[in-house]
């Protein structure tokens, strides 16, 4: 599996924007200590996501316009660490996706496979389920949301 440079603040080649319009993201993902290390050196995805933390707070930003996306704080409980009041981006000028569930998923699936390179099955958009395209194209078009080319890792269907 590929794996991708540290990311900060700093190394974006465009500065983060601040959130201004946000909904509650139920994300569900938790990781032990080491892994929030891992999580903590960030992750940059080039022209799609640079992903970096401050405070325990990872931020998740396009890497190519500075919008950030998911901006999700962490909390550590006992030698567990999972997110504690996520938001995700509903500028509609910086974000169009609306589906807070699916954006939940692709958040979890981003720091799952990316950050940690874990082997995770791809979260599959609900309208692009009925669309019954075939498995290659779900996976390209889905793909360029993730900021990985998961055609590459990933058999369809995933169980």
């Amino acid at each position: 599996m590929e794996t991708f440079p540290p990311c900060s603040r700093d190394t974006l080649p465009v500065a983060p924007s601040p959130l201004t319009k946000t909904e509650p993201l139920p994300i569900n993902f938790c990781c032990s200590i080491a892994d929030f290390e891992k999580i903590s050196q960030g992750a940059y995805v080039d022209g799609v996501w640079g992903m970096f933390v401050e405070n325990d707070t990872l931020y998740m930003v396009r890497s190519r316009t500075g919008f950030t996306v998911y901006e999700i704080p962490f909390v550590r409980e006992n030698d567990v660490v999972k997110p504690a009041n996520a938001v995700v981006n509903r500028d509609p000028q910086q974000y169009k996706e609306d589906d807070i569930a699916y954006d939940a998923a692709l958040a979890a699936f981003i720091i799952a496979v990316i950050m940690l390179q874990r082997d995770e099955a791809f979260p599959l958009h609900e309208r692009v389920a009925k669309s019954n395209p075939p498995p290659k194209v779900v996976l390209m078009i889905q793909g360029r949301s993730a900021g990985t080319c998961v055609e590459k890792y990933y058999s369809w269907p995933k169980k």
